[in-house]
C-alpha cells in the first residue's frame, strides 16, 4: 500500500495541539502490505521544504517489502539531503538483517522490538537520542536487566536510583546489566576478542550516584565489576607478560611453587603460534631473576599470537601455562590527528591563509599571484639587432663627450646668438 502522511512535520506546540496529532494518530488502522521504499521516499519529501538542522526518520516495520527495487538510489539521496535514518525492527519474522544495513548506511541506529509492548520505549529511547538529549538528569529509579556475575549477591531492591545517567544504546553483544526505569542502559558488558569491557553510564564521583557511594555495601560491587573486568591468570603459578619492540618480542614469566615461593632453576620451554602456523616450537626460556625466566624472539609479522609454556617442577610434574599476545602494527599507522603547524606553513608558502570554513573557499579575497614562464628569444634578437649596429656607428665614428659638444652645443648657441642680434637690428 502507498504511503500517508497522517501528521506533517510541525510544531508540537501546546496541549491542544497534541490532541490533535493524538487524535490523528488514533486514526491509523493495519492493513495493507509494507512498501519500505514509497515510505523513505515519502519522508525524505517531508523534508524538502525544512530548513531545520536536525533531519532524522525512524522506520518502522518487519522489513518484508513488497517493492522489489533497490535502496541504492534512497540512500544516496539521503546521504546528499544530510538525512539520517534509523530502523526498528518489529516482529519475530522480520528481516533484521536489511534493517541493520539501512541504519548503518543512514548514519542511525537499529533495535528490535519483539513484543508491541517494546515499540514505545525504544521509539522515546531513540527520539531522546536523534534529538540531542544525550544525559538524563533527574532521580531515576533502577533495575537489575538480566544476570550477570558482577550483580553476584546482590537483588533489585540492594541498588539505589541514580540522578543522571548518560543515555545510550547497548551493543548487540553487550549483556545490560543495570538499566533504567526508562531501559536505557546502566551497566553493561561484553566480551571483546580475548578482552572484557564494562560499561558505566553514569558517574562516580558522586554528582550523579552519592546514594551509590554512601552504601558499604555496594563497594562490594565495583570489586565485583572490576574483578570481572580483569585480565584471568594464564596459571595459578605462572603469571605470563609479553612486550613487543617492533617485531622484536619478549616473553617473560614469574613462576612460583605450591607454597608461593619462586621455583628457580626450572627448564622452561615455549611454543608460539600464529593462525596455526608455528612461529617457535622450543624455545627456551632463561632465569633473570628469582622465579623470572625470559626470552626474546623476533615474530614475523604484526598480529595476534598464542604462547604455551611447560616446565617440569620439583615434585616432578609437568606444567604448562596458555597464554596470547598482540604484536601491534608500527606506530606510523596510528592516527595522529591533523598537524596544524605543517598546515600553516604550508600556507604561509603558498601566500595564503587557512580556511576555517569550507565556504571561504569561495570568498574570492585572496589575492591570486599567478606567474609562468614565457621564451624571450626574439625580443633579446630584435634588441642586439637595433643595438649592434649603433655600437658599430658609435665607435667608427669615434665619439666623444668633446666632440658631441663641438658638434651639437655650438651650433646652437650660434643660432641663439644670431637670433638675438637679428631682434637687436629690428629694433634699432
Amino acid at each position: 500500500s502507498q504511503p500517508q502522511v497522517l501528521v506533517p512535520p510541525q510544531r508540537v506546540g501546546d496541549a491542544t495541539n497534541k490532541g490533535i496529532i493524538y487524535e490523528l494518530i488514533d486514526r491509523l488502522q493495519a492493513g495493507g502490505g509494507t512498501d519500505v521504499q514509497a515510505a523513505i521516499a515519502s519522508g525524505i519529501d517531508a523534508f524538502r521544504d525544512l530548513r531545520n538542522e536536525q533531519r532524522h526518520i525512524i522506520l518502522f516495520s518487519d522489513g518484508q517489502s513488497g517493492n522489489t527495487a533497490p535502496y541504492d538510489d534512497l540512500l544516496k539521496e539521503l546521504r546528499a539531503r544530510r538525512i539520517t535514518l534509523s530502523t526498528i525492527a518489529i516482529g519475530a519474522d522480520a528481516d533484521t538483517a536489511l534493517l541493520q544495513e539501512l541504519a548503518s548506511t543512514g548514519q542511525g541506529r537499529y533495535y528490535y522490538a519483539e513484543k508491541a509492548s517494546d515499540i514505545p520505549s525504544v521509539t522515546i529511547r531513540e527520539t531522546r537520542i536523534a534529538s540531542g538529549l544525550t544525559k538524563v538528569e533527574e532521580t531515576t529509579p533502577v533495575k537489575i536487566a538480566g544476570p550477570s556475575p558482577t550483580l553476584f549477591g546482590f537483588a533489585e531492591v540492594d541498588l539505589p536510583p541514580v540522578k543522571g545517567y548518560v543515555v545510550t544504546v547497548a551493543r548487540d553483544s553487550a549483556m545490560v546489566a543495570i538499566a533504567s526505569a526508562r531501559e536505557d542502559p546502566l551497566l553493561a558488558h561484553w566480551q571483546y576478542g580475548l578482552g572484557r569491557v564494562v560499561a558505566w553510564t553514569s558517574d562516580v564521583r558522586g554528582t550523579w550516584t552519592s546514594d551509590w557511594l554512601s552504601q558499604a555495601d555496594l563497594a562490594r560491587l565495583w570489586g565485583q565489576i572490576a574483578r570481572w573486568g580483569m585480565r584471568a591468570p594464564a596459571s595459578d603459578r605462572a603469571q605470563i607478560e609479553v612486550s613487543s619492540k617492533g617485531l622484536a618480542t619478549t616473553i617473560r614469566v614469574d613462576i612460583v611453587d605450591s607454597a608461593g615461593a619462586y621455583d628457580d632453576l626450572l627448564d622452561v620451554r615455549a611454543q608460539v603460534e600464529k593462525d596455526g602456523s608455528s612461529v617457535a616450537t622450543d624455545l627456551r626460556l632463561r632465569q633473570t631473576a628469582p622465579g623470572r625466566y625470559e626470552a626474546m624472539l623476533e615474530v614475523p609479522s604484526s598480529g595476534a599470537y598464542g604462547i604455551r609454556l611447560t616446565w617440569k617442577s620439583a615434585d616432578g610434574m609437568v606444567r604448562d601455562a596458555v597464554d596470547s599476545f598482540v604484536v601491534p602494527y608500527s606506530r606510523e599507522y596510528a592516527s595522529i590527528g591533523t598537524d596544524q603547524r605543517a598546515i600553516a606553513g604550508i600556507a604561509q608558502a603558498g601566500g595564503g591563509r587557512i580556511l576555517r570554513d569550507p565556504a571561504e573557499a569561495f570568498a574570492r579575497d585572496i589575492a591570486m599571484r599567478a606567474s609562468s614562464p614565457r621564451p624571450v628569444f626574439w625580443e633579446l634578437l630584435l634588441s642586439a639587432c637595433v643595438l649592434f649596429p649603433l655600437d658599430v656607428a658609435i665607435r667608427r665614428l669615434k665619439l666623444s663627450p668633446l666632440s658631441i659638444q663641438t658638434k651639437l652645443i655650438k651650433p646652437a648657441r650660434v643660432w641663439v646668438q644670431s637670433r638675438w642680434w637679428a631682434r637687436s637690428g629690428s629694433r634699432s
